[in-house]
């Protein structure tokens, strides 16, 4: 029926019935004309005429027109009208009048029904209006979005398009400061407004997931779920800053902050893109005044998160934008002698160190009144909470040296002397921490040490006398530079002594004229001049110190230029202004206009499928079913009765909170108890009342009738149960009545697969390891799905190594570890500190641990690119054949040696091989190959070395070692407690560390880190002095002897033991491990007529005889180096 009039009425819900009717199909408008005005004239009553779009102005009626003309009230945009105006736009109007409308005329209706005005000024009341137009277009677009989802809904190609259109359109539209006003000022009932607030927050954070789901995975090019977030909520945050918000304002931010937090976007560090919270939020002006209010409502929590964000976005920027290097010294310095430091101490440089404490100073404010501090924070001042922001954020996470020398300079200019000195007391007790230096890396300790040496020149020679003085006397710095001497690395010693040098040196200053004028200490030039082992490094800070007065200068003369400007021109001159995204904007501009000009899907209309009446009879919900499945006597002979119902009670399962669990526990091949539950026989009788339409009354009287049906009669023996057709109803008496058992759905988000691996339930364990694997592989895309992994990572991981085969399920080891695997492929941070972390547990079982280990390893040969899926037990065997390699190169360097095998070799012949008819040239189809580019191989190559020591190997062999060390020193062992270091679980270990060590970075340091813990362990595990070494022989000497015979080789590979024989506390170590391999190697020799030991022990005699002779070609190079380099030639063979 066609709508020969237009809804004109003012009563919303007569306007809401006639939309609804739009949707449903049942009127129709009979022209073009008809729907622009049937859509327009509601839209011209909330918002003002002129702000419509030009080709939806005509069409404006003239009583519409003179009551925009007056002021919008608010009160009259309801949010169910718009809602259904809304829906019926997307199911018909862009569906039926897609040709006969314009394309750009549809757009725009649409557009401003669910968005409103692209721009309207903040204190307009139209603003109120346009948010609650976007609070209902949220729901209107998550309900379409959910619903397409379903397998049961058809939604139209031009609907679909449509949907995907305004998505993408919001991420310009959607404004969060209208959002705001339409709860701050537009709802007068608090608790009706934190409900809307929380709504739509729920509504915008999911949006992306909903639309992605929707999309199946194929998201359009221009949306992105951190793109969203950026142009949304983080845009929306500054552009509502900018407004200088208000009290219930600033706590809908706060709301907003909590939410990013929720959804862990405030801990992704800066993608490849440049994209995070800060990136996004700095480029926008006028938001550093209004930043401390808002700041100064969060908790301690959420700010040392935002703060943390900042100075890595900050970090991101120096490195990666303004190309800045992130230590003291280039590659390019180091081959130039002299160069070192250009860059370091540029100009360019300069200006970042001035603009950082610039943006620390405005985005890091402490708050100054007591009323808005958190219950959670206990410092009294402002500089103290300066003070404590820095230990917790500039200490813990190493930073490029530049950040260092600008956290430097905002600390001297904020602080005072003796809260400068604090600073540097705290740098020093970090820096002279015996187990940091003994594990952390290079770059840690330069930025420590940069700090150190900025804060030693910032604090002058008339302040803070006493502390220095006390400070330089302290046992903390004292056995600090005593630790640093004693290091392996040269680079760590010289940062001691350059630390020692500079604090005496102060000291000195300070104090030389009362005590007569002391000496300062001085390592020589000879510690400082020439090239490598850190004597760049150390030139640099020098010179940064000696030229401290020059660079403060320059840095103040900096800042001065942007005193108009401010903390704008430092965050433009770090490269987050407006202008560096400038170009980006275009371009998803230019992406959006091609969207736009896709050609719409041709759609032909078919008529409507009827489906055929059903070839079967209906059967009845209830039928006649007796004790015996058979019919009565009376009833073959036709004589009516009442209904079988009340013959034969079936009884009925009462469902309570504890047996909801259980029965969501049966799977499908297991079956129930057979014994009834408890029932009265009053709710029997109300049961079979309301199912046969009968009262009480009279079931009870069908009841006392018949004494022979018991509500619950005498078990009877089981009869075998027949298989029989699917569509034999009759086999099976109660095979179409509706089955009131709980399915277990199939997990679609990661978050959903922790939760069945945790309950006890078989059916839910089992649907979550079958789809585990492919779902984890499925959502690794951070481009599609965002963090999903990486935030339920650590909980998924703890649930699946936790695991047990309780209830046996099939493949259940192999369905374990892939999970496990593509978890650790996807995010490796994270993952893989985990399982290093929970292999060493003294609650999981060696099956368990065996579990996480194969995950290790499968993982670590994957982005290594060195193999793909392995078995079972895969981890031992793959060992094997890595020291196999090692065995075979010593046998021919040990047969090299021995003169009769040499000539007998020569003397060989060796028959030539046949090709069996085949040519030796064959054709190649390059088609059949496809090979990864280089650059593809060179960023795989990158990346696994980003990762192959910090994440994947030192780890696991710090942990082993500390284990192993404090195993050594106990003499007994609780209950439980001994459990790990049973011969299998080190095995397993062992096994695993023998294939990691290949695949790390074959450079010196690299080499030299490991070297050292693992003779350590070697030397624990291979020690005689704990018994007969024969008598013990088992897999996990074997796996030692391998780990060393690896080890040995690397060393031999990589610079023929150069850098091993040169370290001589490794060299007394390699010593005691060759006594200890011989001493075991001659036992088992004179053991082989005894008998026993099987395999293991020829394995490990194999094992030992390889090492002699690595041990023997290494001494041999090392006597030869000696020679050479005391002048000696030795004569050739």
């Amino acid at each position: 029926m066609d709508a020969s009039t237009t809804p004109s009425g003012s009563d919303p819900r007569q306007l809401r019935r006639e939309f609804q009717t739009f949707a449903e199909g049942t009127r129709r408008f009979s022209s073009p004309e008809e729907v622009l005005q049937t859509y327009i004239t509601p839209l011209a009553r909330i918002f003002p005429a002129e702000s419509l779009p030009p080709l939806l102005r005509p069409h404006i009626p003239n009583a519409a027109t003179s009551s925009s003309s007056q002021s919008v009230n608010v009160v009259q945009v309801d949010p169910l009208l718009v809602e259904s105006i809304q829906t019926s736009l997307l199911s018909r109007i862009v569906v039926d009048w897609s040709v006969s409308l314009a394309p750009q005329t549809l757009q725009d209706l649409a557009g401003f029904w669910f968005f409103g005005p692209s721009s309207l000024p903040s204190s307009s009341p139209a603003e109120v209006a346009r948010g609650k137009v976007q609070q209902s277009a949220l729901r209107t677009l998550t309900k379409h979005l959910s619903a397409s989802t379903s397998s049961s809904s058809t939604v139209h190609p031009i609907s679909r398009q449509s949907i995907v259109q305004l998505c993408i359109d919001a991420l310009d539209r959607i404004s969060l400061p209208s959002l705001i006003s339409s709860i701050a000022k537009g709802e007068r009932n608090k608790a009706r407004a934190e409900v809307a607030w929380t709504e739509t927050l729920r509504l915008l954070s999911s949006l992306p997931d909903r639309l992605a789901n929707f999309t199946q995975g194929d998201l359009p090019p221009t949306f992105s779920s951190s793109l969203w977030i950026g142009r949304v909520l983080v845009s929306g945050i500054a552009a509502t800053l900018a407004t200088i918000p208000k009290e219930g304002e600033l706590r809908l931010l706060k709301d907003v902050l909590n939410r990013l937090d929720k959804m862990g976007y405030l801990t992704q560090p800066v993608d490849v893109e440049g994209r995070g919270f800060w990136s996004a939020l700095l480029p926008h002006q006028n938001i550093a005044a209004q930043w401390p209010k808002l700041r100064a409502r969060l908790g301690a929590g959420l700010r040392l998160k935002l703060d943390r964000a900042l100075v890595e976005t900050l970090q991101y920027t120096i490195t990666l934008r303004k190309g800045l290097p992130t230590g003291l010294v280039t590659a390019v310095e180091r081959n130039k002698p002299g160069s070192e430091g250009v860059v370091f101490l540029s100009k360019g440089a300069q200006e970042v160190v001035g603009a950082v404490p610039l943006v620390l100073a405005a985005f890091l404010k402490p708050r100054t009144s007591s009323e808005d501090e958190s219950e959670s924070d206990s410092d009294s001042s402002p500089d103290q909470r300066i003070v404590s922001t820095f230990e917790r954020i500039a200490l813990p996470t190493p930073l490029s040296p530049l950040l260092g020398w600008g956290w430097t300079t905002y600390l001297s200019s904020t602080l005072s002397p003796s809260h400068l000195i604090s600073c540097l007391r705290t740098t020093l007790e970090r820096w002279s921490d015996a187990t940091r230096i003994s594990r952390s890396l290079r770059e840690e300790e330069v930025y420590l040490t940069t700090l150190i040496v900025t804060l030693l020149a910032s604090t002058s020679s008339q302040q803070a006398e006493q502390e220095l003085g006390e400070l330089s006397r302290c046992p903390t710095l004292l056995n600090g530079v005593s630790s640093h001497l004693s290091h392996s690395d040269p680079l760590f010693r010289r940062m001691g002594m350059l630390v020692a040098e500079l604090i005496s040196a102060a000291t000195q200053r300070n104090n030389g004229e009362e005590e007569g004028g002391k000496k300062m200490l001085n390592f020589g030039s000879r510690v400082w001049n020439g090239r490598g082992e850190g004597r760049e490094e150390a030139r640099v800070l020098r010179g940064l110190v000696d030229g401290w007065a020059h660079h403060s200068e320059a840095n103040t003369d900096i800042v001065k230029g942007w005193k108009v400007e401010g903390v704008a021109a430092a965050i433009r001159a770090l490269g987050l202004g407006l202008d560096t995204s400038s170009k980006t904007a275009e371009r998803e501009k230019e992406l959006v206009r091609e969207v736009k000009k896709r050609e719409k899907a041709k759609v032909t209309r078919l008529p409507r499928r009827v489906d055929p009446p059903p070839r079967t009879k209906a059967r009845a919900l209830i039928t006649m079913i007796d004790s015996d499945n058979e019919p009565l006597p009376a009833e073959k002979e036709g004589s009516g009765g009442p209904l079988k119902m009340f013959s034969r009670l079936q009884p009925t399962c009462t469902r309570s909170k504890s047996d909801s669990s259980a029965s969501n526990s049966s799977s499908s091949d297991e079956s129930d108890s057979d014994t009834p539950p408890e029932s009265s026989e009053t709710e029997i009788q109300r049961l079979a009342a309301s199912l046969s339409g009968l009262s009480p009354s009279e079931a009870q009287h069908h009841l006392s009738s018949h004494p022979s049906s018991s509500p619950f009669p005498p078990p009877k023996q089981k009869q075998p149960r027949t298989k029989s057709s699917i569509t034999d109803l009759d086999a099976d008496t109660e095979s179409h009545a509706p089955q009131f058992q709980k399915k277990t759905a199939t997990p679609v988000y990661i978050s959903q697969l922790a939760p069945l691996l945790k309950s006890s339930s078989r059916s839910s364990i089992r649907m979550a390891l079958n789809h585990a694997a492919r779902l984890i592989r499925l959502k690794s895309s951070t481009t599609h799905f965002g963090g999903e992994v990486r935030e339920n990572a650590i909980d998924l991981t703890l649930s699946l190594v936790a695991l047990h085969d309780n209830f046996g399920i099939k493949r259940f080891e192999r369905l374990r570890r892939e999970a496990l695997v593509e978890l650790a492929k996807a995010e490796a941070g994270v993952v893989v500190a985990v399982l290093s972390e929970q292999v060493f547990g003294s609650q999981y079982s060696g099956v368990q641990r065996g579990a996480m280990l194969d995950a290790i390893v499968e993982s670590a040969l994957t982005l290594s690119g060195n193999g793909g899926e392995m078995g079972e037990g895969e981890v031992g065997r793959r060992a094997d054949k890595v020291v196999e390699g090692v065995i075979r190169d010593a046998r021919k360097v040990g047969e090299e040696k021995v003169a009769a095998i040499r000539r007998q070799r020569n003397l060989e012949i060796h028959p030539s091989h046949s090709t069996r008819g085949k040519g030796l040239i064959q054709p190649h189809n390059p088609a059949w190959i496809t090979l990864p580019s280089p650059a593809e191989v060179r960023g795989k190559e990158e990346q696994w070395t980003a990762i192959a020591g910090p994440i994947y190997f030192f780890p696991l062999l710090n942990r082993f070692l500390a284990y192993t060390a404090h195993h050594q020193t106990r003499t007994t062992f609780g209950a439980g407690a001994g459990a790990l270091f049973q011969p299998e679980t080190k095995s397993l270990l062992l096994d695993t560390l023998t294939i990691l060590l290949p695949l790390l970075t074959r450079n010196a340091t690299t080499l030299a880190d490991a070297t050292r813990p693992l003779v350590e362990i070697l030397s624990i595990l291979l020690n005689p002095l704990d018994g007969r070494v024969g008598d013990g022989v088992g897999v996990d000497k074997a796996s030692a002897l391998n780990l060393l015979s690896v080890l040995l080789d690397s060393h031999l590979e990589l610079d023929a033991g150069e850098s091993l024989v040169r370290d001589q506390e490794l060299v007394r170590g390699l010593r005691g491990l060759l006594g200890s391999v011989q001493e075991l190697f001659l036992d088992l020799q004179n053991q082989a007529g005894t008998g026993g030991g099987g395999g293991v022990r020829e394995k490990v005699l194999s094992r030992c005889a390889t090492i002699l002779l690595l041990m023997d070609e290494l001494d041999r190079r090392r006597q030869e180096a000696l020679r050479a380099a005391l002048g000696f030639t030795m004569p050739s063979n």
